[in-house]
């Protein structure tokens, strides 16, 4: 979510840039007002919009307890790790009945929301209720609604508000009419109201303030160039505009005259552009549009289509051959995705989890082996799990007298013999010659709860290391061919 939010605030900031650099400048009204909303809209779908992309290769780190081999078990009492991982470890998010940061974000973000909703509506009301409370009377199929109040001139929806000062001065009366009529015929009402709702759902935008500022002004330019095509001289209607710089009330939906930006204005009447030039500029729109699309799109990493059954490819070579077809890969990627999901410790850590049980081993296996050498550098992996690890007999190693007698401290060590949980003090009936393979483990988070000691440590006998890696291969090469080259000689 946050990296969607951030690709809409992009997009959005970048088609802003291009209209505030280039587009304003020119007297294309109709194209920006266009470009501007449909910029608003492009902004918010870009990020969704899914682009094709190669799938890097990359690996997914899944750990919570770190495996402690016989180099990283020191001979001092401090405990020491390694950056190995666990086999097959799968976890999830760690769940925290505390509130989250995350929480009071939503809280203040739909608290806001709605303030600006509520404000919309009481804006929005107040001009009904002036509407039904006041004079009117009708001009041109829309109500021309008289006000006592010193109000600067302004249109809504079907309404013309209009102080009796200035409806009473003959010469102003038809230029602000036609004024007001432009932005009704024009529907300008219904791209405020629809900035207002866009900049209440996303106020954390910046640009689309911006944004709807310039569709304002832009509104403004093209209700002038309506008075000015009717004949009117620019000079004339250019003094009826500094008439209404006077600062009058005016509801924020309104259409009307009360902005900043006559001088602009007024330059604007006047200009004229190239059909070269505004070609020009369309076209950069154009492609900013498509450059926004291939930078900020989602990436595609939807299973190709394919009328192709998918099969098995375990009666192939590992790596011979040009690999798997693009499909089948194509589904290995798609399947990891499913399954992978992040989340945040309770001291902060960030972690990867992934859910096993929507992973089929034995056939992501044997897409991945039959892969070819330049196929598997780019596919995904995640240690000890995808590829699973080969169930291969561990080297046997024996502990030194020292790494014995410092198992014996409860505080620090927590023994297992042969797969038993024993007291430490049982160590004292065996010698360190009697075990043949061991492991130790560092405890992290809720694994340490009720316990005094700070790492696991598995030792095994001659007997116990026989009985409980009996099923496994000797070597990598004697369970791939059993696992994946059946059929092959």
């Amino acid at each position: 979510m946050i990296l969607y939010l951030l690709k809409m605030i992009a997009c959005s900031g970048l088609f802003y840039g291009l209209y505030y650099l280039l587009l304003q400048r020119e007297k294309m009204f109709v194209f920006n007002r266009v470009y501007l909303l449909v910029s608003v809209v492009l902004a918010i779908f870009i990020p969704l919009i899914p682009v094709k992309q190669a799938l890097p290769g990359k690996n997914v780190f899944v750990t919570d307890v770190d495996v402690i081999h016989k180099e990283a078990v020191s001979e001092e009492p401090a405990i020491a790790a390694s950056k190995n991982f666990t086999d097959s470890i799968s976890i999830e998010p760690t769940k925290n009945n505390a509130i989250e940061v995350s929480d009071i974000l939503i809280v203040v973000y739909l608290l806001i929301t709605i303030y600006l909703i509520i404000r919309l509506l009481m804006n929005f009301f107040y001009i009904v209720s002036q509407s039904k409370n006041s004079r009117w009377i009708d001009y041109k199929g829309v109500k021309l609604i008289h006000s006592e109040e010193a109000i600067s001139p302004y249109s809504f929806l079907k309404y013309i508000f209009i102080n009796d000062r200035h409806y009473c001065d003959e010469h102003m009366r038809s230029k602000i009419l036609e004024h007001e009529m432009a932005h009704i015929k024009q529907g300008h009402s219904w791209d405020i109201i629809f900035m207002e709702l866009a900049t209440a759902v996303f106020w954390f935008n910046p640009f689309l303030f911006l944004i709807k500022r310039s569709i304002k002004i832009n509104h403004e330019f093209l209700a002038d160039d309506a008075v000015i095509r009717k004949g009117y001289s620019v000079s004339e209607y250019g003094n009826v505009l500094l008439v209404l710089l006077q600062k009058y009330h005016q509801p924020y939906l309104g259409s009307g005259f009360n902005f900043l930006t006559s001088k602009k204005r007024l330059i604007m009447m006047v200009k004229t552009s190239s059909q070269a030039r505004l070609l020009a500029m369309k076209s950069i729109a154009g492609a900013l549009i498509i450059i926004l699309v291939m930078l900020f799109g989602s990436e595609n990493r939807v299973q190709a289509q394919d009328t192709k059954k998918a099969v098995y490819p375990s009666k192939e070579k590992v790596s011979s051959g040009d690999g798997v077809p693009q499909y089948l890969i194509d589904e290995y990627e798609a399947t990891l995705q499913k399954a992978t999901s992040h989340g945040i410790t309770k001291d902060g850590k960030k972690i990867t989890g992934i859910d096993m049980r929507k992973i089929n081993t034995v056939r992501m296996d044997s897409i991945y082996y039959a892969m070819s050498r330049e196929q598997r550098s780019k596919a995904t992996t995640i240690p000890y799990a995808v590829p699973s690890k080969p169930l291969v007999k561990p080297s046997k190693i024996r502990p030194t007298e020292k790494q014995y007698e410092l198992w014996k401290r409860p505080d620090l060590y927590g023994v297992w013999i042969d797969g038993k949980k024993v007291p430490n003090a049982a160590l004292n009936r065996y010698k360190a010659a009697d075990f043949v393979y061991y492991t130790a483990s560092k405890l992290y988070g809720a694994a340490k709860k009720n316990v005094k000691y700070q790492v696991q440590l598995d030792l095994y006998t001659k007997t116990g290391y026989e009985n409980t890696y009996q099923s496994w291969a000797n070597s990598k090469e004697e369970y791939y061919k059993k696992h994946y080259y059946r059929d092959i000689d």
